[in-house]
């Protein structure tokens, strides 16, 4: 946003979310997925969509009327909108996106995403429900990153956990069903 302000909503001043309205934005996606996907050989790339401000989106009126235009009722169908442009860029170059489960909240992304469900169970139980691939992978069962115990400094706003809480996870047990499993990646 430093580099490129012209990015941001007209009306955000301390802004970090790219407006959704502004066509020039999507061109500079596309130039950068292409160039960042000419360098990495995997098949996959991560595009995120997690933690995004859709504050500042409702806040603009070229958002606003972007969300009229293609019948988007709120941040989350306008932030699958966003994404959707970015997959079809991707898939253009023979990639597979990922998003943070977050993105799927809108309901407009292609099955051909997928999603890292990390927030917790049931982000994983609703995404593999909807029919998306997803890798599962809840924070509260596999942030390594997490304090292991209450006298060692660290993380815990996931878990305070040892390597017990990770083996502890089953599916059967935690709600998938076998059709929920043939989504599990």
């Amino acid at each position: 946003a430093n580099v490129h302000p012209e990015i941001l909503c007209s009306t955000s001043h301390n802004g970090n979310v790219w407006c959704a309205s502004r066509e020039e934005n999507y061109e500079l996606l596309g130039d950068v997925l292409t160039e960042l996907a000419a360098l990495f050989p995997s098949k996959y790339f991560h595009l995120g969509g997690d933690e995004v401000n859709m504050s500042q989106w409702m806040a603009c009126p070229e958002c606003r009327e972007l969300m009229r235009k293609e019948g988007l009722k709120s941040g989350h169908e306008l932030e699958g909108y966003f994404l959707s442009r970015l997959v079809k860029v991707l898939e253009g170059l023979g990639k597979t996106a990922v998003v943070w489960n977050e993105a799927i909240n809108g309901d407009n992304l292609t099955k051909d995403v997928l999603v890292s469900g990390w927030e917790d169970v049931d982000a994983c139980l609703d995404a593999t429900a909807k029919g998306y691939k997803t890798i599962v992978m809840p924070a509260y069962y596999f942030y390594f990153d997490m304090k292991q115990s209450a006298a060692e400094p660290g993380f815990t706003w996931a878990n305070t956990f040892d390597v017990k809480t990770t083996y502890s996870f089953e599916f059967d047990k935690l709600g998938f069903t076998p059709e929920q499993m043939k989504n599990v990646v």
